[in-house]
């Protein structure tokens, strides 16, 4: 067993040996809510398909209200009143204007709209105009939001609310979006035993890992699938991986990743034909022995089984990569990772040469964030749940002081 230790960056280019799932389903528009869309969706019209006022108001000529102000007013003859669901049969001419709602199409002659807080009526056909307008001001334009073949949604774009919406608009009620990514999960270890188990054998703990990933799977918008607790047994732990690579695209093997007698992951994988150990550690603290690597150009992710060291491992080198694998073009958007800014609340040593993530809990006083380092071992449960989020430290530093500003990402 060797360590080929690659920094975070270089673990990032290693999601490149795979590709992304590349099948999809046909999904309605108003159920595809998180999913990444599998091709390029093209306006088939444009949009608005007319000039339509975007204020209540007067649709008018523009030039006819030039220099009119509070102290001037200008004053036009009213010839219309234009409704929501009426295409106008009018013609606006010099001097005169036509009533309009916002979401009308403007009638011919119009290029401009004076919203109605400006205007007051003089007479029943006659308006008073107390502010100028420019051309197309408060109109949206044919085209003007998209145009015949414009592109309303790139494929690889994971589908918020606002994509449902422009789909609607042009009546794209069905889309094609890339399945899920099947995640297989593995826990490794003679000392572990089931969460429900009640009495607790002398030196046994219950398996934490296997839900807290499968929870970080589920929050990365791809679906676990747990393939039980294997002890340190190569033949037993083959078996597992047999069944897990053949059932879902990703592998995640908790525990047995660091160097020891029992630790029989690369063993395990290396057994393997045409399996690949792409790295083996990774420049981070905590996380350093996670293991990157293939069989049958399928991917392989051994993580450490210290509680802390897992979940900091999938948020930062997992779910990118869980991403990556959905055919999504923003993987590391930070989207899914926002942060704050803050005020560390003491010192904190760092070893060069490799990232420290350090857990940190956010506390507010006097109108400022400050951030409370947690320092913890690894294997300590109670850090995670007191913590708000993480910061880096990078590699080339040995250390942050007091009261610098830091940014902590929110897990």
């Amino acid at each position: 067993m060797f360590f080929k230790v690659v920094t975070i960056e270089e673990f990032y280019k290693l999601f490149h040996n795979f590709s992304t799932v590349s099948d999809y389903l046909l999904k309605k528009t108003q159920d595809a809510l998180d999913s990444v869309i599998f091709e390029d969706i093209v306006a088939k019209e444009d949009f608005p398909p007319f000039n339509r006022a975007c204020m209540d108001g007067y649709a008018v000529l523009a030039k006819d209200t030039f220099g009119a102000a509070e102290a001037s007013p200008c004053y036009l003859k009213v010839i219309g009143d234009i409704k929501i669901d009426e295409i106008p049969d009018i013609e606006v001419r010099d001097g005169e204007c036509a009533q309009i709602y916002t979401g009308c199409p403007m009638p011919t002659g119009a290029d401009a709209v004076v919203m109605a807080e400006y205007t007051e009526k003089v007479f029943d056909d006659e308006v008073e105009i107390r502010r100028s307008v420019s051309p197309y001001e408060n109109v949206i334009v044919k085209g003007e939001d998209f145009s015949k073949g414009d592109i309303l949604v790139q494929k690889g774009t994971r589908i918020r609310a606002q994509e449902i919406g422009i789909l609607m608009e042009f009546g794209k009620c069905e889309c094609k979006v890339y399945r899920q990514v099947g995640v297989g999960i593995i826990s490794t270890g003679n000392e572990l035993m089931p969460p429900d188990t009640k009495d607790l054998p002398l030196g046994k703990i219950r398996d934490v890992n296997s839900n807290t990933i499968g929870a970080i799977v589920k929050k990365n918008f791809a679906q676990p699938k747990y393939y039980g607790i294997i002890p340190d047994n190569r033949e037993r732990l083959k078996i597992a991986i047999e069944k897990a690579i053949s059932e879902c695209d990703v592998v995640l093997i908790s525990g047995g990743s660091s160097i020891g007698t029992k630790d029989l992951t690369e063993e395990t994988i290396m057994s393997f034909h045409d399996s690949e150990i792409l790295c083996h550690g990774v420049a981070i603290s905590p996380g350093k022995p996670t293991l990157f690597a293939k069989i049958k150009d399928k991917p392989i992710i051994g993580i450490p089984g210290q509680v802390t060291s897992a979940q900091i491992v999938m948020h930062i080198l997992v779910a990118p990569f869980l991403r990556y694998l959905s055919g999504e073009k923003d993987y590391f958007s930070k989207r899914y990772c926002p942060s704050v800014y803050g005020y560390l609340s003491k010192n904190v040593h760092s070893k060069k040469g490799r990232v420290d993530f350090i857990r940190v809990r956010l506390n507010e006083t006097d109108n400022k964030i400050y951030a409370e380092p947690i320092l913890a071992k690894s294997g300590i449960i109670r850090s995670l749940v007191q913590s708000h989020g993480i910061i880096k430290i990078p590699a080339s530093y040995e250390g942050l002081l007091k009261d610098t500003l830091v940014e902590v990402i929110l897990l």
